[in-house]
């Protein structure tokens, strides 16, 4: 098993992961749907795209909220 902690728009295309995980940083890309078309030619056929966050949805939109109020 492999496990890369990386930009994932500066990964090599030829290389195929079973998994690409965003963990609390997906609203700080700029072009998601750039990263999103990306992590597409990233993944194996079967493989998964997971976004996460530590503090849920709520917690993250009133934290995002109070930054660009600031």
């Amino acid at each position: 098993m492999k496990f890369r902690a990386c930009d994932a728009l500066s990964l090599d295309e030829g290389e195929r992961f079973d998994a690409v995980v965003i963990y609390n940083a997906y609203p700080h890309f700029p072009d998601k749907p750039a990263l999103v078309k990306k992590v597409y030619r990233l993944l194996k056929p079967s493989g998964r795209f997971v976004v996460a966050h530590g503090i849920g949805r709520e917690a993250t939109n009133l934290h995002h909220e109070a930054v660009a109020a600031g």
